[in-house]
């Protein structure tokens, strides 16, 4: 001013209202810049177009005017979420992605999810993975005791400065249902084993399958479950003579797969038949009808039969433990009765050990023809409790 300036006043109000909220400031003065600050609080809190006009007087009381504007930005607002969806969904679990988006930053993104079925026993609260401004989580039902029917996710979308948001989501896991067993096939049969091969499928997963075998001759005496191997989807075992008494003739597979929750599926292979070769044209000793009894802590008894179109000159039981290989090897000497050849395999004969013994079978002819086969393993367990100490 070309006299001297005697004050300047700044009324200030926001366009929410009017000028409900006017208020007429005083600037401070530091030489000839002239200063207000404008709290929002004393304007309500009022976000948008504020209003400030400058009115500068001097000495002699003339005064000029100026108007101004400002837009205050609105509170922070809570994060967006958009497009949460639930996808993958089976017995093992689901999929949940969403986007969010924020007037500032995305702190972070909680997913907690529980089965209906009781109660929120199982809630996890996920932090979810963030690609961009899309969040996602995988949900492993395992980790939800593999329940079924509806669960729940909902979505926690938090900013920098604490504003959240929540959405609710939810979907149904069917009921569990049993494996399928497809394409069951048997292979590569010859007069000694034979394949069975099979696809199994199920909604969760497929952990075990069995293939229970077992001779006609019989009924199920010599039943044993194979444990079938299971890669990518096909399970395959092959079935040996040699693990059902060395029989001839037809044998029946059954095939049973489990699921993780214990359901199986079943399904039949068919009768297997496995031709003992010709008398008259084999050109070895035919060993068949292998059997193991009078087991007991002192040892046990093996019994086969054995053919030929030649006479038979002998059949022996060569015999000994798995420890220390063959330290203790006996070439037992088999009891003919007919065709039937019998043999003790005493425990007292191989320094009393217990534990895994082997035992082959060889059998001779006149012509010198020899054929041989070697039996499972069989263990003689002490059963017997004793007084005293023996060596």
């Amino acid at each position: 001013d070309d006299n001297a300036v005697d004050r300047v006043l700044m009324p200030t109000w926001s366009e929410n209202n009017g000028q409900d909220d006017l208020i007429w400031y005083t600037a401070n003065r530091t030489g000839n810049t002239y200063t207000i600050e404008v709290k929002t609080s004393n304007h309500k809190n009022d976000s948008g177009k504020y209003h400030t006009d400058i009115y500068a007087y001097d000495s002699e009381g003339k005064v000029s005017k100026v108007e101004l504007t400002a837009t205050v930005p609105g509170a922070n607002e809570a994060p967006v979420i958009s497009n949460a969806k639930i996808t993958n969904v089976s017995q093992s679990g689901y999929t949940v992605t969403c986007t969010v988006t924020d007037d500032n930053a995305v702190d972070r993104v909680l997913m907690p999810t529980w089965s209906e079925n009781n109660g929120q026993d199982d809630l996890i609260w996920y932090t979810a993975n963030r690609t961009g401004n899309t969040y996602t989580i995988e949900v492993d039902m395992m980790n939800h005791n593999y329940d079924t029917g509806k669960i729940n996710t909902d979505i926690y979308a938090y900013d920098d400065e604490g504003e959240y948001s929540k959405l609710e989501l939810d979907t149904k896991i069917e009921e569990n249902q049993a494996p399928v067993i497809s394409d069951v096939k048997v292979i590569n049969v010859t007069s000694d084993e034979y394949t069975v091969i099979c696809k199994v499928t199920d909604d969760l997963e497929v952990v075990r399958v069995q293939m229970p075998t077992w001779t006609v001759n019989n009924g199920q005496d010599d039943i044993v479950w194979h444990e079938a191997e299971l890669k990518n989807g096909v399970a395959t075992f092959t079935v040996n003579r040699k693990d059902h008494n060395f029989e001839y003739g037809d044998y029946i597979t059954h095939i049973y797969a489990y699921d993780r929750e214990g359901l199986k599926g079943f399904s039949i292979c068919g009768t297997v038949n496995l031709k003992e070769p010709d008398i008259n044209t084999s050109t070895k000793p035919i060993i068949k009808n292998v059997k193991i009894s009078n087991i007991n802590d002192s040892g046990y008894t093996v019994t086969c039969t054995v053919l030929s179109n030649n006479k038979i000159t002998e059949v022996l039981f060569p015999t000994w433990t798995y420890k220390n290989e063959q330290d203790d090897l006996i070439w037992g000497v088999g009891q003919k009765l007919e065709n039937e050849y019998t043999f003790r395999v005493n425990r007292s004969d191989h320094n009393y050990e217990f534990g895994t013994y082997v035992t082959h079978i060889y059998a001779y002819d006149e012509k010198g023809a020899v054929n041989n086969i070697e039996l499972p393993f069989h263990n003689i367990i002490n059963t017997t409790e004793r007084i005293g100490w023996a060596y």
